[in-house]
C-alpha cells in the first residue's frame, strides 16, 4: 500500500501541469495527507493500548495511567521513533485518545475532509465536556470546519461549547490552574520562544507587567515588542542578582556556558587583546577549532560566548575531550560537584533518545541503581525526571558502555544510542 502511494506522488508529473491543475493537485495531496494523519492515529492508539498502567502508582513516584488505562509512557516510544519530542509524542497520543471519543470527526479526518490541525483545535475545545454535550458541539461546528480558519473554528467550538455546556466551561476553568506551565522553544538558529500557558487573568497581569517595566525604558531602545523583551531581561537581571536564591548543581544560577579546554583559551585570550576586524581567514581558523556551547541551546560563535564569559551569571565549565575519568567508587548516593562537571561535559542533555533537557536540569541518575550500582562515572548519566521514572518503572532498559555510549532498548526490542557530546545524536 505504502509503495503505491510513494510511487504516485513521485510519478506526478508536476511540470506539466496547469496552474488550476496544480491548484487541484494541492488540495488532492492535502486530502491524502489527511488520510494518512487519520491512518496515523488509528496505529497510534492500537499500539497505546497494549500500554496499560495502574491508575496509582504502585510505589511512590512510579507508572500512573493518563488517557483511561494508558501509561503514561506509553508516548515515550512512539515520539522516540518519530524523532518527536517528548511534548510532541505526547500531543499524537492524546489526539488519538480524544478521536476515539468523537467519530464524526474521525470519520471526516478519515476521509481527508479535515486536517489534522482542526481537529486538535476541536479536540481541545470539547475533550472534557459530558459525552451528550461532545457529540453536540461536534455535530454543530463540524460541517463548517474544513471552510473556516483556525482561529474562526477555535471560536465557533468556544461559542458552542458555552452553548451546550455551559457548567462544565465554568469548571473547566477552575482546574486550568493547575495545567499552569513554561517552558522553551528552540529554533536551531540561536532564536528561542520562552512560553507561559495557564489562566488567562494569569497572563494578562504577566503581560501587563512586562509591558510597564517597558514602557520605563529609553523609546528610542526599539520597537514596543522590542522593548518588551528587553524588560523581561531587566526583570531577569534582577532576580539572578538576589544572592539568596538556591544553587544549582553547577553554582549560582545563571548561563551554562560548556568549552572545551582549548576554545576556553583562545576565548580568554581574545578578551584581552584589541578587537580586530576578523578576516576570512581568522574565520576559518576559529571554524576549524572546537566552539563553545551555551547548555540548553548547541554551539556558539566565539564572539558571544566572549560576551558570556564576561557577563555576570555565566557559569563556565571546561571540556576535555581527552580527559578520562579513573573510577572512584564511593559509598555515598550523591555525586561530587567535581564529578558533576565532568559529565556535563561528556553529556550535556538527558541521555534518553531526543530529549534536551540540559545535564543541569536533570537528576544524576544510577543506571545501576544505588546501593547496587556504584555512585561513580562508570555508572552514573543525567536523566530528566520523567525519564528517569521511565527508566525506574518501565520495562526500557539501559546500558552504559565504556566509551560513554547509552545504549537505550524499548519494550519493543528497538535500540537507540546515544553518543557523547554529540549533539546530533542527542
Amino acid at each position: 500500500m505504502f509503495e503505491a502511494v510513494s510511487a504516485a506522488i513521485n510519478g506526478m508529473p508536476v511540470g506539466s501541469l496547469s496552474d488550476e491543475e496544480l491548484l487541484e493537485a494541492i488540495v488532492a495531496v492535502q486530502r491524502t495527507v489527511n488520510q494518512l494523519h487519520g491512518l496515523q492515529l488509528r496505529c497510534v492508539m492500537e499500539f497505546a493500548q497494549d500500554r496499560s498502567a495502574p491508575a496509582e502508582p504502585s510505589v511512590p513516584g512510579g507508572e500512573t495511567a493518563r488517557y483511561g488505562d494508558i501509561s503514561e509512557f506509553a508516548a515515550a516510544e512512539i515520539a522516540v521513533a518519530l524523532g518527536l519530542t517528548r511534548r510532541g509524542g505526547d500531543r499524537l497520543l492524546s489526539t488519538a485518545y480524544a478521536l476515539e471519543q468523537l467519530p464524526r470527526t474521525a470519520v471526516a479526518l478519515g476521509r481527508g475532509e479535515v486536517d489534522l490541525r482542526r481537529v486538535q483545535v476541536l479536540i481541545d475545545g470539547i475533550y472534557d465536556l459530558p459525552e451528550q454535550a461532545r457529540h453536540a458541539v461536534e455535530a454543530h461546528v463540524l460541517p463548517d470546519a474544513a471552510a473556516q480558519t483556525v482561529p474562526q473554528l477555535a471560536a465557533a467550538v468556544r461559542r458552542a461549547a458555552l452553548r451546550y455546556a455551559r457548567s462544565t466551561v465554568a469548571e473547566r476553568q477552575a482546574t486550568i490552574h493547575d495545567e499552569r506551565a513554561v517552558w522553551t522553544e528552540h529554533r536551531g538558529d540561536g532564536c528561542s520562544r520562552f512560553i507561559a500557558e495557564g489562566p488567562t487573568h494569569d497572563v494578562l497581569r504577566i503581560a501587563t507587567a512586562v509591558h510597564s517595566v517597558a514602557r520605563t525604558l529609553d523609546p528610542g531602545s526599539g520597537q514596543v515588542e522590542q522593548r518588551r523583551f528587553d524588560a523581561l531581561n531587566q526583570l531577569a537581571d534582577t532576580i539572578l542578582d538576589d544572592p539568596n536564591l538556591p544553587k544549582t548543581r553547577f553554582g549560582a544560577p545563571g548561563l551554562v556556558l560548556l568549552a572545551d579546554v582549548a576554545a576556553l583559551a583562545r576565548l580568554r585570550d581574545a578578551q584581552h587583546t584589541e578587537p580586530e576586524v576578523e578576516s576570512e581567514a581568522t574565520a576559518d581558523a576559529v571554524a576549524a577549532g572546537p566552539l563553545a556551547e551555551l547548555l540548553g541551546d548547541g554551539a556558539i560563535l566565539d564572539g558571544l560566548a566572549r560576551q558570556l564569559l564576561a557577563a555576570p551569571h555565566t557559569t563556565v565549565i571546561p571540556a576535555d575531550p581527552t580527559a578520562r575519568w579513573t573510577c572512584e567508587h564511593t559509598g555515598g548516593y550523591r555525586i561530587s560537584d567535581k564529578l558533576a562537571r565532568h559529565l556535563a561535559g561528556v553529556h550535556r542533555y538527558c541521555t534518553f533518545p531526543g530529549c534536551r533537557i540540559p545535564a543541569n536540569l536533570c537528576d544524576w541518575d544510577h543506571v545501576t541503581p544505588w546501593p547496587d550500582g556504584p555512585t561513580c562515572a562508570c555508572n552514573i548519566i543525567p536523566q530528566c525526571r520523567f525519564h528517569h521514572r521511565l527508566k525506574t518503572h518501565t520495562r526500557w532498559q539501559v546500558t552504559l558502555h565504556p566509551d560513554r555510549r547509552v545504549e537505550w532498548t524499548a519494550p519493543t526490542g528497538h535500540t537507540h544510542i546515544i553518543y557523547p557530546a554529540d549533539d546530533e545524536a542527542a
